[in-house]
């Protein structure tokens, strides 16, 4: 009784979590135009190193310096998050430069085939069951698609990259659970260096975001 209670408990949690994300990147285009002074893979380098930043003080006061490292001796998780880290990294840079090249609809597309590419996976890789009302809400989404298809008279190449980098990033992060602030703390660590350097460099020649941004709202609004 106690567990189905607790998997109720845990279903209700993913789907608020699942309408939240999607409700936040229906957002995020406005905000990501607000800041498209900025090169897009700029952003993608102070994203990386300050979502970085924030995970690790946050992390650490949460749980100390030792509940930090101790996940990381467990076998295989360092790798994992590494390749994750990779994925997602990908996501967001082709998320972020497809809406500030003028592709939010396609990007948006990307987002609604992704749950037929988790599915898909979820089936193939992990044999899950999927019920009748499930098989259901995948085939009108499989028909969406290929109207959306159809439309651009082309394969949609942002659409299916958004979608298959987080499926792919869904199925490499299945098996560990790991709080929030970890995983994105993993995921950012093994960037962090390359992209500081980066953004000194870049900074230090003039060719950085301090020089593109157009009022210091924008850096403010990089920053966040």
């Amino acid at each position: 009784m106690q567990q189905e209670q607790n998997s109720k408990s845990e279903y209700r949690k993913g789907l608020a979590a699942a309408v939240g994300s999607s409700a936040l990147w229906g957002v995020l285009p406005i905000y990501w135009r607000a800041i498209d002074a900025v090169d897009s893979w700029l952003i993608i380098l102070y994203r990386i190193l300050l979502a970085g930043i924030v995970c690790f003080l946050f992390a650490v006061y949460r749980r100390g310096c030792e509940g930090v490292r101790e996940p990381l001796r467990q076998k295989g998780v360092a790798l994992r998050y590494f390749v994750s880290g990779i994925l997602i990294t990908l996501n967001w840079s082709t998320y972020i430069w497809a809406v500030n090249a003028g592709h939010v609809i396609e990007a948006s597309i990307g987002y609604y085939i992704e749950p037929l590419v988790v599915s898909l996976f979820g089936v193939l890789i992990f044999r899950e069951r999927m019920g009748q009302a499930k098989k259901l809400a995948i085939a009108l989404v499989f028909c969406a698609v290929i109207v959306m298809m159809i439309h651009f008279k082309r394969p949609p190449m942002i659409s299916l990259t958004l979608a298959a980098s987080f499926a792919a990033y869904a199925v490499v992060k299945k098996k560990y659970a790991m709080p929030p602030e970890l995983s994105l703390l993993y995921e950012t660590m093994f960037q962090m260096p390359v992209a500081l350097c980066a953004i000194l460099y870049l900074e230090w020649t003039g060719k950085g975001a301090l020089s593109m941004t157009e009022t210091p709202l924008q850096y403010v609004l990089l920053l966040l």
